[in-house]
């Protein structure tokens, strides 16, 4: 599925379209996120954090590694794994155990930014979805592809 946003709104729809469509189904997804810096990959999570009725502000856990939030639907995990040095650092902090739970209630939802340092740490399975965003610099209406993958590739 590809999509186009010209807007943070239209970025929200799509989001909520891809919610509705796949993870509704799926009690427990991991949301591969790929993009350069400033392609809306933080952007995404927020929109994502407002349909599981999160209240609280969502900023990107680029010094935290990871933010936890709970909403009205469920839960959000959102890892930024920018500042990862290698596998090992992943996988001493735990985060594979994460990306294996579910909850007795509720959407688990694991947004992993940066999801590339994980390696082969990251599951492959059917609630895994790449989402790949790009934004064309040399465009100024903000002009955001949005592919999404229904596994890793």
């Amino acid at each position: 599925m590809q999509k186009t946003a010209r807007s943070p709104e239209e970025l929200c729809g799509l989001c909520a379209d891809f919610f509705q469509t796949y993870m509704t189904a799926h009690n427990r997804c991991l949301l591969l996120l790929e993009g350069n810096l400033g392609s809306g990959k933080t952007a995404f999570v927020r929109c994502l954090g407002k349909i599981l009725g999160i209240a609280e502000k969502i900023q990107s856990p680029t010094f935290n590694l990871l933010n936890i939030h709970t909403g009205k639907l469920g839960k959000l995990y959102h890892y930024d794994l920018y500042r990862i040095q290698n596998p090992a650092q992943i996988e001493f902090l735990g985060f594979p155990e994460f990306w294996e739970q579910t909850e007795p209630s509720g959407i688990v939802v694991h947004a992993i930014e940066w999801w590339q340092k994980a390696g082969d740490m990251i599951p492959n399975s059917e609630d895994v979805f790449l989402i790949k965003l790009e934004y064309n610099l040399d465009d100024d209406d903000g002009l955001r592809f949005l592919t999404i993958y229904g596994f890793k590739s």
